[in-house]
């Protein structure tokens, strides 16, 4: 016997899945030493991030040039202005170039055309990254100080171990590094997000890295790193917000059982 799906459900699955990537224009990657000369955010490593995002449109928005990055925790997340602000890579294995310009693409999960490809593909991002990033935005917009951010465990002010320790949760939080191969710290701030957070990933986004986009076919081709990012949602997003989080809970579980596999 078929069971009939309230309509409700069907409209909520359909409007989730039709916002998970869109068009959003065009970014260039620059290294993180910010116009003040502060390079704490630029980890000591000299692996991953973070690092300034810029659209490479000015105050652009439109079908390609969406608003990403910018206020949704306040200011600019430590960027050059309204059009800027800092990232960290999701894959450790693919790569991004300096002063080069791509194309992007919001989406909740990372993707890759291109060998090495990670599995499953796409991969979505969990509710522990979500928190990570959204912890370090809040350091980046210079809305909170680091004294109270991850329950404390960073210094009175970022230094550039601390940031490193930052993308290194990132990574084992999506399952691209081991746990032996991070700090303590590292260690630390993992386990503190993967305890306090709900599975939401609460506007924070992957910005997926392109070579090109065909807007007549609306195809994208030569991808590259995968990075992170915040949108703005909507008020109506809100309502929905917990059966979202559901929906992305499963995709996470179905997740955990791949890699075990």
């Amino acid at each position: 016997m078929r069971k009939r799906v309230p309509q409700a459900v069907v409209a909520l699955l359909a409007a989730a899945c039709a916002s998970s990537a869109f068009a959003d224009g065009r970014v260039t990657i620059t290294d993180c030493t910010l116009p003040d000369g502060n390079n704490v955010y630029n980890g000591t490593d000299g692996a991953g991030g973070a690092f300034v995002v810029t659209r490479a449109t000015p105050g652009a928005n439109g079908d390609y040039n969406g608003a990403y990055g910018g206020n949704l925790l306040a200011n600019d997340g430590r960027g050059t202005g309204s059009d800027s602000f800092l990232s960290f890579c999701i894959e450790y294995q693919d790569h991004l170039s300096f002063n080069t310009t791509y194309y992007t693409q919001i989406s909740d999960s990372a993707y890759d055309t291109s060998a090495p490809v990670n599995l499953p593909n796409p991969d979505p991002i969990s509710g522990t990254t979500a928190k990570i990033y959204s912890e370090f935005r809040s350091i980046a917009n210079g809305t909170a100080s680091t004294v109270g951010l991850f329950n404390g465990l960073l210094g009175s002010s970022l230094s550039r171990a601390e940031t490193t320790a930052i993308q290194q949760a990132i990574w084992y939080s999506e399952q691209e590094i081991n746990f032996n191969d991070m700090s303590q710290l590292a260690k630390d701030i993992f386990n503190w997000a993967a305890a306090n957070n709900d599975g939401g990933l609460h506007g924070v986004r992957v910005l997926r890295l392109w070579d090109t986009y065909n807007a007549q076919t609306g195809e994208y081709s030569g991808s590259h790193q995968d990075v992170l990012t915040c949108i703005p949602l909507p008020p109506s997003a809100y309502a929905g917000m917990s059966t979202f989080a559901g929906i992305l809970g499963l995709a996470a579980i179905r997740r955990r059982k791949f890699a075990a596999q």
